[in-house]
């Protein structure tokens, strides 16, 4: 008995070290203020109506001025969290990361950002300039992916035209964006990146004569959809974004960072007339925050379960991360996980013998069919090219 509590009590010391390592490693790659932190803070303790927190916070933000390039501050590629001055698609990933956190429980700033790095960066995390998702269609495959957003596409009545991207307006321009200026070997980063994702069909899109069509027509479009602007001109996918907003006229506005107005507005004029205003723009591809954002998608996933403190869970992070087979778990990164892995190692067979020899048991790779395994030997066996690690954690420094 004093065995088995020893383990408990020191695993659930290592589980709330590892917590706030965490904490202190997300906000290490972030840059922010004092007041924009405490503002994310209050707004995630705001009641906001469940179903529609995307449209209240977006309004939230009315007034805001516009504000180009502010991501572009750093050097260094870092998590830039700025709530006073919004461009189209900082406000797009604002509101939509705060309606996401808000929706998956989260109230810390902490969380906050790592939701923000989700929609931000591939792989979840800035690893350089080029991680970052400069592309709409980037951006929004890796949404999908993550289980944030949904494409809206009804039952294609309106939605007539596919969107199927040639992007290669960076790498061509480079001299336009100053952290790819003078860099070659950054920029044909970018243009890699570019040839392998175009061709590549995005979705279906609702050509710019339809916009104007009412709610009745248009039914699969909601207050707070994430619209994209599609656009003609060449080596681009969309020139703009916003949000879907039901007037009292009946016709779709747009909630958006403008250039025009110089700040964050409820267009009064529809979105036909907005689109009519600009010839380069030839309709609107229209996504939704999911139900449960951060879970969805995963039913068919394998769950792993790791901590950061885990020097055998860093290679397994590290495969896992960039799979959309494997949803990673992090023991530390909140009470829910540790409940769910205590849980599955409390009435699990395969942690019999693991508990024997006072291991924990991570990392564990727990299969959609219930098979569980304790290393990446055993789960990659069919695939040659992953790397075998240790074994799973152990309480007296053998293993982790």
């Amino acid at each position: 008995m004093f065995r088995k509590n020893l383990i408990l009590s020191l695993f659930f010391f290592l589980v709330s070290f590892s917590a706030s390592a965490q904490h202190r490693d997300i906000l290490k790659e972030c840059i922010y203020t004092p007041a924009d932190s405490a503002r994310v803070v209050r707004l995630l303790a705001e009641k906001a109506p469940q179903g529609g927190e995307v449209l209240y916070y977006a309004r939230k933000f009315l007034g805001v001025p516009y504000v180009a390039a502010t991501l572009e501050r750093s050097k260094q590629e870092r998590l830039i969290i700025n709530l006073k001055e919004l461009d189209c698609s900082t406000l797009a990933e604002t509101v939509l990361a705060l309606a996401a956190t808000k929706r998956a429980g989260g109230r810390r700033f902490e969380d906050y950002c790592h939701t923000l790095m989700l929609f931000r960066y591939r792989g979840g995390r800035p690893d350089g300039y080029v991680s970052r998702l400069h592309y709409f269609t980037w951006w929004a495959n890796s949404a999908v992916k993550n289980g944030l957003l949904q494409h809206v596409d009804g039952q294609r009545k309106y939605f007539s035209k596919q969107l199927v991207p040639n992007v290669y307006y960076m790498s061509a321009n480079a001299d336009k964006y100053p952290l790819l200026k003078g860099r070659p070997a950054r920029t044909d980063s970018i243009a890699r990146l570019e040839k392998a994702e175009n061709g590549k069909p995005l979705g279906y899109y609702i050509p710019q004569e339809n916009t104007g069509l009412g709610r009745n027509a248009l039914p699969e479009v909601r207050d707070g959809d994430l619209i994209g602007i599609v656009t003609n001109k060449k080596g681009l996918d969309c020139s703009h974004l916003g949000f879907a907003v039901w007037g009292k006229d009946g016709k779709l506005h747009l909630l958006n960072a403008s250039s025009i107005h110089k700040k964050v507005v409820e267009e009064p004029k529809t979105l036909r007339q907005y689109l009519s205003e600009h010839p380069s723009s030839i309709g609107i591809i229209v996504y939704r925050l999911t139900d449960n954002p951060l879970k969805t998608n995963r039913k068919n996933m394998t769950k792993v379960y790791v901590m950061s403190t885990c020097p055998d869970c860093a290679a397994v992070k590290e495969l896992a991360k960039e799979d959309s087979r494997f949803e990673l778990i992090d023991l530390g990164e909140h009470v829910r996980n540790l409940k769910a892995f205590l849980r599955l190692r409390d009435t699990h067979p395969a942690f019999e013998k693991v508990k024997a020899r006072g291991s924990i048991g991570i990392p564990c790779f727990l299969s959609e069919d219930g098979s569980v395994s304790f290393s990446l030997e055993d789960y990659f066996e069919k695939h040659p090219d992953a790397e075998p690690s240790g074994e799973a954690c152990s309480l007296d420094g053998k293993g982790c």
